[in-house]
This record gives structure tokens, C-alpha cells and sequence, in this order.
């Protein structure tokens, strides 16, 4: 897997539309499932999955 992608580590974790916790939750990222990191800013990415 390259540096930019992701993959779940966590039962459930929440994908929102923003980087702000207060933004639409969109979708999840599952158990297991991958990603790409599309863009970063500080602790935010942007993912398609």
C-alpha cells in the first residue's frame, strides 16, 4: 500500500463533508477497507474511498 492511501483500523470511523467535527457525516470507512488520500491540511484528508 502506497503513502497515499488509507485503511481502516477502527470498527467505524466517520468520513465528513468539511475538516470541522461539527460538519456533515457523509459516509464511514470500515474495518479493513482502503482508500486514497486525495489532499492533507495538518490532521485532515481529504479520501475518496
Amino acid at each position: 500500500m502506497s503513502t497515499n492511501s488509507v485503511i481502516g483500523l477502527v470498527a467505524v470511523a466517520p468520513v465528513y463533508r468539511e475538516p470541522d467535527l461539527r460538519a456533515e457525516q457523509v459516509t464511514q470507512l470500515v474495518l479493513g477497507e482502503t482508500g486514497r488520500i486525495l489532499e492533507g491540511d495538518g490532521v485532515w484528508r481529504r479520501v475518496r474511498l
